[in-house]
Order: C-alpha cells, then sequence, then structure tokens
C-alpha cells in the first residue's frame, strides 16, 4: 500500500480501481481500510475509484494519541488533507458505523466538496455510546493506570498496530503515561456526551441543515440499531433509507459474516443511488475531462453499467474542422442488471429534454451504445456522414446496427408461439 504523510504523520492507504469518481470508504470500529477490500472491488466495478486507508491509531498508519477534538473528528480532518493530496474532491464519501460517522463529520465540514454519502449501521444512543465509549478508550485507561504504556503495547489493538508498523512501539512508549491517559479521557468524554444526540457526533439542526444526496442502510444489532438509521434519514433533507437486514438481533454487535455476506447487495444499491438518485430526480456527474478520444472514454467505461455522456466530436470533414455535439447512452447489454438499463432507458428523454430546452446545448446526434466496443472515431464519423443522408428534419436516436450473427431484429411478435 502507498503511503502518504497526513498532517505529520503516515497514513497507508490503497486505491482500488483505475479510473472514475471518487469514493472515499472506511470500516467501523479501528479496523483496517484492506478488510473491506472485497466490497470495494465490487464498487470500483462498476467505474469508480474506491479509496481504502488506514486512520490514524489502526492498522498500519502512525500511532498518535494526541487532539483535543474528538478522534472521528481528527480522522475526518485526516481524510481531508488526503483526498486533497490525490486531488480526488469532488469526492463521494461513507463508511460503516464509525466509517460513517466519519464520513459524516467531513461532510458536515465541508459539504461543498461532498457529491453524496453511503452511510451504513450508523451509531446512536445510550447503549451504542456507552459500549463504545468502554471499548474504544475506558479499558486502555484502566491498563495504562495500572501498568503503563509497555502494557499498552500488549493488547490486542495495539499490538496490531505494532506488527502492522513496527515502529508504532517506538511512538507509544516515548508518550507520557499522564497524558496518554487525559487523551483517552477526553476522546471517551465525547462519546458519553453524545447519547442524546440522533447519532452520535451531530445534533438535529447540524443534520437538517445537510442538503448532500446520502443513502442509509441501518444496522441490526444493539449498537447500530435500524431506529437510529430511519431516525436519521428523516432528519436528512436528501436521504434515502433501504432494509439489508431485516432480523434486529439482541447483541451488541452483529456477526461481521451476516454484512460481509451482503457485500454483493450493499455494492448494488450504492451504486444504483449514486449513478442516478431518481428519488431526487438528479443525475450525478461522474467525470469530466477535456480532449478525450472515443477510444479513450471506451477505455474508461464499466462493461457492467450505463452511463451517459455528452461529447464534443472533433474530426475533419471536406477540409472543414468541425465541433459535432453527441448524446451517447451507454448501457451494456449483457454485464448490466436489468434493473439498471430499465432505469437508463426511462430517464434519458427526460435528461435530453433538460438539457436541451432548460440549458439551449442542442445535439447533432443521439445514440445508444450496447457494445462500448462501438464508441470509436470511424463509428462517431459514420454516423454524421453517412454516404447518402436521409433528411427528416428531425434528429432521432439511433441505435448502432445489431451484430450480425443475431439477423434481422424483429420489430413485431411472430405468431408461430402464440405464448412467446
Amino acid at each position: 500500500m502507498p503511503i502518504a504523510n497526513v498532517r505529520g504523520l503516515h497514513l497507508h492507504y490503497d486505491v482500488v480501481g483505475q479510473s472514475g469518481p471518487w469514493i472515499a470508504f472506511m470500516p467501523g470500529g479501528r479496523k483496517a481500510g484492506h478488510e473491506i477490500q472485497s466490497l470495494a472491488k465490487k464498487i470500483a466495478s462498476t467505474g469508480y475509484r474506491v479509496l481504502l486507508h488506514d486512520r490514524r491509531n489502526c492498522g498500519a498508519s502512525d500511532v498518535m494519541i494526541e487532539g483535543d477534538q474528538p478522534e472521528y473528528e481528527i480522522w475526518a480532518d485526516d481524510l481531508y488533507e488526503l483526498l486533497k493530496q490525490l486531488d480526488a474532491f469532488p469526492v463521494i464519501i461513507g463508511g460503516s458505523s464509525s466509517g460513517s460517522r466519519t464520513a459524516l463529520i467531513l461532510a458536515l465540514k465541508h459539504p461543498e466538496l461532498i457529491r453524496a454519502l453511503l452511510l451504513m449501521r450508523v451509531t446512536g444512543g445510550s447503549f451504542g455510546c456507552t459500549l463504545l465509549a468502554e471499548e474504544y478508550y475506558g479499558k486502555f485507561i484502566r491498563i495504562a493506570e495500572q501498568n503503563g504504556m509497555a502494557a499498552i503495547c500488549e493488547t490486542d489493538h495495539f499490538a496490531a498496530c505494532i506488527m502492522a508498523r513496527p515502529v508504532n512501539r517506538e511512538r507509544l512508549m516515548s508518550m507520557d503515561t499522564a497524558h496518554f491517559i487525559s487523551v483517552m479521557k477526553n476522546w471517551s468524554r465525547y462519546f458519553i456526551n453524545g447519547i442524546d444526540q440522533p447519532v452520535l457526533g451531530a445534533d438535529e439542526d447540524q443534520l437538517r441543515s445537510l442538503r448532500i444526496p446520502t443513502f442509509i442502510i441501518p444496522g441490526n444489532d444493539k449498537t447500530h440499531p435500524r431506529d437510529v438509521g430511519e431516525k436519521l434519514h428523516q432528519l436528512l433533507p436528501c436521504s434515502k433509507v433501504s432494509i439489508v437486514i431485516d432480523e434486529q438481533l439482541d447483541v451488541d454487535y452483529a456477526p461481521s459474516e451476516d454484512w460481509v455476506a451482503q457485500y454483493d447487495i450493499l455494492a448494488e444499491r450504492f451504486t444504483n443511488f449514486i449513478e442516478i438518485d431518481h428519488e431526487q430526480e438528479r443525475v450525478l456527474l461522474a467525470h469530466s475531462e477535456s480532449h478525450a478520444t472515443p477510444e479513450h472514454i471506451q477505455k474508461c467505461l464499466p462493461n457492467n453499467a450505463g452511463r451517459y455522456h455528452i461529447y464534443r466530436f472533433k474530426h475533419n470533414f471536406h477540409e472543414q474542422t468541425l465541433n459535432s455535439l453527441f448524446f451517447l447512452y451507454s448501457v451494456p447489454g449483457h454485464g448490466s442488471k436489468i434493473k439498471q438499463r430499465m432505469l437508463y432507458a426511462s430517464c434519458k428523454e427526460s435528461v435530453i429534454d433538460t438539457i436541451e430546452k432548460k440549458m439551449g446545448i442542442f445535439f447533432d446526434r443521439k445514440l445508444e451504445l450496447c457494445d462500448i466496443s462501438d464508441l470509436t472515431h470511424d463509428y462517431l464519423f459514420q454516423q454524421l456522414h453517412p454516404e447518402s443522408i436521409a433528411s427528416t428534419g428531425k434528429t432521432t436516436f439511433a441505435k448502432p446496427k445489431a451484430p450480425s450473427s443475431r439477423g434481422p431484429r424483429r420489430l413485431v411478435k411472430s405468431n408461430e408461439n402464440p405464448d412467446e
């Protein structure tokens, strides 16, 4: 994994996916970023770059027990700096449990830089705040008080941090024990003080002010109760809630394997929301680029998800340089899901209508691409300058010719099979 120098610390990170809009996604607890890599790969496969990073005091990043802010606010500030270094703004951010808390705090601090929020298993309420204050801080405070920093190095969490980055032992042992205890007590206090908040880290007024498209998947245990996620949906004006695991468990934490088993569903619901938020009637900008060739666009497209494109095609014709504007609708016939194809098909005319009538941008051609390999310079040129031009007086929505192996496309049903 690459290392970034962020606010005087080394943070380990990884980027899953080669191109597309940026998504920063974080695991729950103090887990390392690689623990959700399989989910990141599923999301990235639909045309995104997913940033995974080890937050400070987690995984293979530096340990530093320092700061007057809540630890989750410090994490949010670190993530902001890391995203700025990667030139990843504007960005979609999200996570599970502590990851969703960090994402929410970053969105409250920098709403103008956030395209959408993807929040799952949000924490709130007396039980969760009290339990996590003990899990994250209380037990370490007692160990340090009784046996000092050497004992802290032997705890499961910090021993794992040392194994992933050996220099963390030296960093921990150089800390003053009393100062370590003081910072931990301060961080714990923020959790206890958050008991009455609708979700840990934000009050009702802050949440009502946040107008960022947000997708919420509530949890199903006592630390991440379903009603906390549903309450968050009521407070966030541009949010949607979706239940993935309906059964509510009377346990502190639902088994992690239960959620891992839902990664396919999570990835599908997240990407469907951020590609077209049909409840809010929004089509989100995924990518923009100057001087791109059709072949370059083709390489950047996912092979299992739809996209709309506005492309200015610069070419020469009869010794003149022309700039023709295309509306391209790409939806792979075999790789994409039926529901997604229906959604893109049903929205395309209203998208075109809005662009032409409200923005005054008119297209020379409108093309549907079922096979992204059709998107070439020659193909676009042929659409503009065929050997014989039929003058209809109206631009139509054209489709590429069907593969020859399929034979002619039937426009009416055959009577040979009345049940067909």
